[in-house]
């Protein structure tokens, strides 16, 4: 009886065929969120995608059936993007950090591009909500943790919704960023800070 051998360029365990790219993958989302930013999801096309990230309609296509399941992939992806969320030991510092870093990462990374777009788009395609609630829920939990913190360390008092303290920090900088486009400078973060902190009764 023979034994069956198995060919040493196939691992065993691995689906058979080739295997995918995670220099394509990643290429592939960076020139779909680009591009989404730059013109919509009405003025994004796979051939633009295609072209930009330097791959095939095919490769494209292999991983995403749809322009709309390219997008929200894409977006998903947002979640990961770097936002420092401190943790100083201090409420004031840590509020302060945390709205300078959301300022500084909505004007400088590829989130803070797509973000306006998406806003104005997710009304009009209700699948590209999903990535934006992603995005969105994660940014919350992270903030709600830094809070809680503070009323671990007794800082805030125990009774203290942090979902909506986490709102109230979060949401002029946004109306600011996307709705009136007044300056979000230091000045401004101090000031909102404080407000928080006096209407939440830190110690």
């Amino acid at each position: 009886m023979t034994d069956t051998v198995v060919p040493a360029s196939v691992p065993p365990g691995r689906p058979p065929g080739r295997p995918r790219s995670a220099v394509a993958d990643e290429a592939i989302r960076e020139a779909a969120v680009e591009l989404f930013a730059e013109r919509g999801f009405e003025g994004l096309s796979v051939d633009d995608v295609a072209t930009r990230a330097g791959v095939s309609k095919a490769t494209i296509y292999r991983r995403y059936p749809s322009k709309v399941d390219l997008v929200v992939a894409a977006a998903g992806c947002l979640t990961a993007a770097e936002i420092a969320f401190p943790d100083t030991g201090n409420l004031r510092d840590d509020l302060r950090g945390l709205a300078r870093a959301l300022i500084k990462a909505f004007k400088t990374s590829p989130a803070g591009r797509v973000m306006p777009v998406m806003v104005f788009e997710r009304r009009r395609y209700p699948e590209l909500d999903e990535g934006y609630r992603r995005f969105v829920a994660d940014r919350k939990a992270r903030t709600r943790t830094l809070l809680r913190r503070a009323v671990d360390r007794g800082e805030l008092p125990s009774d203290t919704d942090v979902e909506v303290m986490s709102s109230m920090l979060v949401g002029p900088i946004f109306h600011r960023l996307l709705v009136t486009q007044e300056p979000v400078n230091d000045t401004f973060v101090d000031v909102l800070v404080e407000a928080l902190l006096r209407a939440f009764g830190a110690m």
